[in-house]
């Protein structure tokens, strides 16, 4: 991120210099989305296939919608911006879905007498 003004010097044409602007949405985007990718493909691991195309689903629904309003208020960050509210709401349904296995407790052993 915090080269991205050489990255864009030496890579890009001058005109692309405003593509700078865009780095730090799409970036916090990213990162939230490898998060999720990580805990969703236990649905995959776990046969839960239903799970995974209704969340992908919900995903894609949501980075519409998302991209239309923030859009409309932000111009082209707000697609950068809609990138990154997706990936959260995503985020967040994922661990509530897998929060018990992710999160519970584990109960001790009980010592037979």
């Amino acid at each position: 991120y915090f080269l991205r003004h050489f990255i864009v010097l030496i890579v890009l044409t001058d005109e692309f210099q405003p593509v700078e602007d865009l780095f730090f949405w799409q970036l916090l985007g990213d990162f939230v989305k490898v998060l999720s990718i990580v805990i969703a493909y236990q649905f995959l691991a776990k046969r839960m296939f239903w799970h995974y195309i209704i969340t992908e689903a919900f995903s894609v629904v949501t980075l519409y919608f998302t991209s239309q309003y923030l859009i409309d208020e932000f111009g082209v960050v707000g697609a950068n911006m809609a990138h990154f509210a997706t990936y959260v709401l995503y985020y967040g349904i994922v661990l509530m879905i897998f929060y018990s296995s992710l999160f519970g407790i584990i109960p001790e052993k009980q010592e037979e007498d």
